[in-house]
């Protein structure tokens, strides 16, 4: 990873802070329910780790074509990861009562709580999939 001639990229610049905050709100929200599977939470490193190995391979791609490779360029819009995060953490939330009902014999309210939550996660992010291939695809009309 360079940053220009034989700099490094520093991992603050790819580090998705956001995803950790989600993943403690999990951790949070599940201990003091005490309703669903705690082992959920482990969706989060691979989340994270993923998330950093691609924002390293874009900002060396990136920095061999002589591209930006600021935090703000790795990133995309400023609204993307915190956004993605609440999504995330929703969906981590709801699945871990939806697994906790099947484990642990929850009562149907939780199993429904868990329900809502995954399924808005899951429409709020494929809106936001459609949204941005439909920016893309005009911005490829226009040129």
């Amino acid at each position: 990873m360079t940053d220009g001639p034989g700099r490094a990229v520093p991992i603050s610049r790819v580090f998705p802070r956001w995803y950790v905050a989600g993943a403690v709100a999990s951790i949070a929200v599940i201990a003091v329910s005490q309703v669903g599977q705690p082992a959920v939470v482990c969706f989060w490193g691979p989340v994270i780790g993923l998330t950093i190995r691609d924002r390293l391979d874009d900002a060396r791609s990136r920095a061999d074509e002589g591209h930006d490779t600021s935090r703000a360029a790795l990133l995309g819009p400023a609204w993307l990861e915190p956004v993605l995060s609440l999504l995330l953490t929703s969906f981590a939330i709801g699945l871990s009562f939806l697994l906790g009902a099947v484990f642990d014999g929850l009562a149907l309210p939780v199993v429904w709580t868990g329900i809502a939550l995954c399924l808005a996660s899951a429409l709020a992010y494929l809106a936001i999939l459609l949204r941005g291939r439909r920016r893309s695809r005009r911005a490829v009309d226009t040129r």
